[in-house]
């Protein structure tokens, strides 16, 4: 599979690192793994690192998250998801898919450039030393 993802069970977090080449149907099975996991009440929290993929999005791949979130609203809740990006022209993107994919969801997309500042949008105010150990486990490879 060429997208991956791990939660950070304190922090309450979802990572998802996608790679070159992800297909559609690779994305959509990371999306209902990650939904058979979810557990109802919380805030979901979302970083997906994009700092090493393609710098826009695949064609295929706007309409197909935002498909997939609507059809999946109820189950889904409320979601903050932070998108960190290498360049201004990805972040452009994610912006745009942002405005599609808070339209008639409970969902807050950000896009950003400093994965820390990312951490601390998602996750309120911590401290730095508690950001330096994600930081330290987002880059740890699995």
């Amino acid at each position: 599979m060429s997208s991956r993802y791990r939660f950070h069970p304190d922090a309450r977090l979802a990572l998802l690192q996608g790679e070159r080449g992800q297909s559609h149907q690779e994305w959509e099975e990371t999306a209902r793994e990650l939904l058979a996991g979810r557990t109802s009440g919380a805030t979901w929290r979302i970083l997906s690192g994009r700092r090493r993929t393609a710098d826009s999005y695949p064609p295929w791949m706007e309409d197909r998250v935002v498909g997939f979130i609507r059809e999946y609203a109820a189950e889904l809740g409320d979601i903050q998801w932070a998108v960190v990006v290498s360049d201004q022209t990805s972040m452009l993107d994610s912006v745009r898919l942002a405005a599609r994919l808070s339209q008639g969801t409970r969902v807050r997309v950000q896009a950003f450039l400093d994965l820390a500042e990312a951490l601390r949008w998602l996750l309120g105010v911590y401290e730095q030393p508690e950001i330096d150990d994600l930081l330290a486990w987002i880059d740890t490879p699995q």
